[in-house]
């Protein structure tokens, strides 16, 4: 890829890998975005993304904090910080789950994908009328957004539903 006596090329390395990722290819793309960190060690992209295919290859620990390090570098990341947040819930952590929703929704109150990742966390914790709440506002965004419908988000509104005794609208 790189030229003789050329220096490689950190953000045409990340477009490689991102491709990549897209395309399904995750040994590929992991092996780009390490490239990348190789260049550039504190590339917020690279190190979000590649803490993306850690944790879906199941070394969750490693890609959290990845992406831990990812946001240290840009703040102000927030689909690394919805992604940390789902992470975290499904690590366990759903009170630092919802801390890293709230940086979300602070930027952006009707993201529906914060939204929905806040609802879960909060049936978690067993706070079942807030996550009823906040699901059904997740629920009614995605329609607003245009957006198709996601399966499991209208189970858990509706278990948090459950939980409530609203068994009706469950």
């Amino acid at each position: 890829m790189n030229r003789p006596g050329r220096a490689a090329d950190p953000a045409a390395l990340l477009r490689l890998a991102f491709a990549h990722h897209q395309a399904g290819r995750t040994a590929d793309a992991r092996a780009h975005y390490r490239n990348v960190l190789a260049l550039a060690p504190e590339n917020p992209d690279a190190l979000h993304l590649l803490g993306l295919i850690e944790i879906n290859d199941g070394a969750r620990e490693a890609g959290i904090a990845r992406i831990r390090a990812a946001l240290a570098a840009a703040p102000a990341m927030f689909t690394a910080w919805a992604n940390l947040g789902t992470a975290l819930r499904r690590a366990g952590q759903p009170e630092e789950a919802l801390a890293c929703f709230a940086r979300v929704l602070a930027a952006s109150p009707d993201d529906a994908d914060a939204l929905a990742g806040t609802g879960r966390a909060l049936r978690d914790l067993g706070r079942t009328a807030e996550a009823a709440e906040t699901l059904a506002r997740a629920v009614a965004q995605r329609v607003k957004d245009g957006r198709p419908q996601d399966g499991s988000l209208q189970v858990a509104l509706a278990l948090a539903l459950q939980a409530e005794g609203r068994h009706a609208e469950a």
